[in-house]
Formats: structure tokens, C-alpha cells, sequence
């Protein structure tokens, strides 16, 4: 049985780690965003984040966007304050992290 529970939680973990970050992040942008997440970037990343939003919504009133235009697009969202998450299949860049110097966001790296 211990084996079954630790495989288990091998297999879900990135998973629940990855939505209890969505649900911190959430919390934080209902503060300012009036109850909504909006996340766009990598289309690598784009299936597992739906899934979490989706789950995410069955525990929370807060809606929650997920969209798709690739790493930079989504970072380049993020700079302009249109979105709060940005989904990346790769390192933010010096550049990226530059541009996003003028916002008041905090640049977080979280990799699942």
C-alpha cells in the first residue's frame, strides 16, 4: 500500500504543486484583478494549464482565462499587465526580464 501512495504522489506531484501555485497566484490577483486570472504563453504548456484551471474552478469563483501565444507572446503579455501568469516552455530571458523592469509585477519562476 506505502508504495502505491508514494508512487502516486510521484505521479500527481508536479501536478498538485503546480495547481496549489495557480491557487496562490490566484488569490493574489482577485485582490487587484476583481476575481479573475488571465494566463496566456507556450502551447507546450497550454494543456496541463486548461486542466488546472479547470480544476481550479471547481474549488473557486475566480475565472480564470487561459490562452495561447506562444513563450514570448505570453511574456510580452505579462509586461503590458494583461495577463498575471505567463506559461513558458523556457527560461525568462534578460531581455524579457528587462522589459518587464517598468511594471510593478514580480517575475517568479516556477517550473513544473
Amino acid at each position: 500500500m506505502q508504495g502505491s501512495l508514494n508512487s502516486g504522489l510521484r505521479e500527481r506531484g508536479p501536478v498538485l504543486l503546480a495547481l496549489v501555485s495557480l491557487l496562490a497566484v490566484g488569490i493574489a490577483a482577485c485582490s487587484s484583478n476583481g476575481g479573475n486570472i488571465d494566463i496566456d504563453g507556450s502551447s507546450t504548456v497550454f494543456p496541463i494549464t486548461v486542466a488546472m484551471a479547470e480544476e481550479f474552478g471547481l474549488v473557486s469563483d475566480v475565472r480564470v482565462q487561459v490562452g495561447l501565444s506562444g513563450t514570448g507572446g505570453g511574456f510580452d503579455k505579462f509586461c503590458r499587465g494583461e495577463t498575471q501568469v505567463s506559461n513558458a516552455s523556457r527560461p525568462i530571458k534578460a531581455s524579457e526580464v528587462e522589459a518587464c523592469a517598468g511594471t510593478n509585477d514580480e517575475i517568479i519562476e516556477f517550473q513544473v
